[in-house]
């Protein structure tokens, strides 16, 4: 160690100890790096850092290929699990033997009216015929145009009523 480097680590020491301590403390440390010096630690053979070499590229070889096994595995887990999601929708949908997409009762299907059976369905049912006579007036060109925002305001309001009547029940 240089005498300014000694001098400077002197100085740094003596603001944490007292001067003789600071100058003590920095002459062993100059002691110790000289020792250090005179005895170098031995270098590994060529073989031994060959060795070393060797086994941390296998290593890391194993790790990349188990890292490609398991993003496969994943992949096939999840491809799996789709299609096992499909099978399953497939088999509830189709359990009628392919005939019907969803179940639909078969009282629904033999029957003209299903509004005779729902009060709430032959409401809304009515309500929407109304509704829909209501339009055909309004497009039709022989009634006044002034009665015409009379009536679609009022429809607006039916409409209103027969949604909040709708969602009630």
């Amino acid at each position: 160690m240089s005498d300014e480097k000694l001098d400077n680590l002197r100085d740094l020491l003596e603001t944490f100890m007292d001067p003789s301590k600071a100058r003590q403390a920095a002459e062993e440390i100059r002691e110790g790096e000289r020792i250090l010096r005179q005895n170098p630690a031995p270098e590994p053979s060529l073989e031994l850092v060959l060795k070393i070499k060797a086994k941390g590229i296998s290593q890391l070889r194993q790790r990349r290929r188990a890292r490609i096994w398991r993003k496969y595995a994943m992949e096939v887990v999840a491809a799996a699990a789709v299609l096992g999601l499909i099978a399953s929708i497939g088999l509830r949908l189709f359990h009628n033997g392919g005939s019907s997409i969803a179940y639909i009762p078969r009282a629904i299907w033999e029957t003209y009216d299903i509004t005779n059976e729902d009060s709430n369905l032959a409401y809304c049912s009515t309500e929407i015929e109304q509704i829909e006579q209501q339009f055909h007036k309004l497009q039709s060109p022989y009634e006044e145009t002034n009665t015409a925002y009379d009536e679609v305001s009022e429809m607006e309001m039916e409409l209103l009523e027969i949604e909040t009547e709708f969602w009630k029940g």
